[in-house]
């Protein structure tokens, strides 16, 4: 046993998204987490290929968006229709 409870991952969670709040710098300037999308599965070694829950995520950049300059010029989407049995998708941000 590890001694990991639920408490943890909830502040692991709140890490990742609050992060980037105090990580500013001239070579990267503003950064956010925009999305965090979370596959579990029942089986500790995996219900599925990682790789085939990651492609689920989608990031597009608008049509009509030439240069894309911000965030809100793309289209994020994440396909959440027939998971594999024993996965379930938390959207924790986005």
């Amino acid at each position: 046993m590890v001694g990991f409870v639920s408490e943890d991952l909830s502040l692991f969670w709140n890490a990742l998204q609050m992060g980037w709040e105090l990580d500013r710098s001239a070579s990267r300037g503003f950064m956010a987490l925009r999305g965090l999308y979370v596959f579990s599965h029942d089986n500790p070694l995996g219900n599925a290929p990682a790789h085939t829950l990651l492609d689920r995520v989608e990031a597009e950049k608008d049509a009509d968006v030439e240069a894309p300059r911000e965030f809100g010029h793309y289209a994020v989407s994440i396909d959440d229709a027939d998971l594999p049995e024993g996965v379930t998708l938390t959207r924790v941000l986005g």
